[in-house]
């Protein structure tokens, strides 16, 4: 990253997710498990050369960690990669050619599970960054832009508010309910005498998560402060299960406003789909209404937070502690 003959800069950077249930603020990632590489030739042997790593970026990708490239069993899998791939495809830039590679869904969840974390939604909360020193500061945008893509973390910068450059703890409130958001995270960024040091605060709830970080690139400060947000993130979410390789007890989720068979299609995909989610069956079909027995790492909390990254699915006020109960929004 170049530097001009600044001797301080400072940035206050705000970072508003919408993560609540029905927050138009969550974004569906439709490449979370593609991979794009540019490669000089289509020959097989260049391809096969490179699956390992793009298997280990869409597992970065997909649980929005790098801890998992630490575990032994990957070594075993990157000997098995081809399985793990649905497809691929080729496309000529002048000389170079861009390859993408199409990862299975569910061999990935599968392979993560086995690496003790689960699957991230395809649902990720919108990240919003506010600069608000005065500056563009493209080049931090374009860092904060890679790091997005590599941990599945989608951010955009707003325009600025003038009245949001001095919040505090009281107004994180407001600033949540102005964006419907659920999480508000602040942070300062300094460069003194060659160092950037970085301060974070993370408003969570009534508690308030406080770290920080220095060092002479800033590169490397920002993708500390990206991973230990996603860690926070999805301990609060429970987006990581605390059941590894087991599958809890089949639980019964209740769907009323299935109209026709093609909301029933819609609604078992989508359950299918869904990353705790291991196995699906239809216990009843009766006027509107859809009863599954499902089994899913996590239990009933694993499930509840996934579904609640959606809008399809609307938790009824008649939910018991024996099952799941959720009307349709089709």
């Amino acid at each position: 990253m170049k530097v001009k003959e600044l001797r301080r800069v400072v940035l206050v950077v705000g970072l508003i997710l919408g993560f609540i249930c029905n927050s138009a603020n969550a974004v569906t990632l439709s490449n979370l498990y593609s991979v794009n590489l540019n490669v000089a030739d289509n020959r097989a042997e260049t391809r096969n050369k490179l699956l390992p790593d793009a298997l280990e970026q869409v597992l970065v990708k997909v649980s929005s960690s790098t801890e998992i490239l630490q575990n032994k069993e990957l070594a075993v899998a990157k000997q098995q990669v081809d399985k793990y791939v649905n497809g691929f495809s080729y496309k000529q830039n002048e000389e170079l050619y861009k390859l993408t590679i199409q990862f299975n869904e569910k061999m990935i969840s599968q392979l993560l599970s086995r690496l003790g974390r689960p699957a991230i939604s395809k649902n990720r909360p919108l990240v919003l960054l506010r600069l608000i020193d005065g500056g563009t500061h493209e080049d931090v945008v374009a860092k904060l832009d890679i790091l997005s893509n590599r941990y599945g973390m989608p951010i955009v910068v707003p325009l600025l508010d003038l009245s949001e450059m001095h919040m505090d703890a009281k107004h994180v409130g407001e600033v949540a309910s102005r964006y419907r958001a659920d999480v508000v995270m602040t942070g300062k960024i300094s460069h003194v005498s060659g160092e950037w040091h970085c301060e974070w605060q993370l408003f969570n709830s009534d508690k308030v998560v406080v770290w920080g970080s220095n060092g002479a690139n800033l590169d490397s400060q920002l993708d500390l402060m990206v991973t230990h947000l996603a860690e926070q993130l999805t301990t609060r979410y429970n987006a990581v299960t605390v059941a590894k390789n087991v599958v809890g007890n089949k639980i019964s989720l209740r769907v009323n406003g299935v109209t026709n068979i093609n909301d029933y299609a819609k609604i078992t995909a989508y359950l299918k789909n869904l990353a705790p989610i291991k196995r699906v069956e239809v216990k009843s079909v009766l006027n509107n209404e859809v009863v599954f027995l499902i089994s899913a790492e996590g239990g009933k909390e694993a499930v509840t937070t996934a579904i609640s990254l959606d809008r399809l699915l609307t938790a009824s006020v008649d939910s018991d502690t024996d099952g799941l109960s959720y009307k349709v929004n089709l």
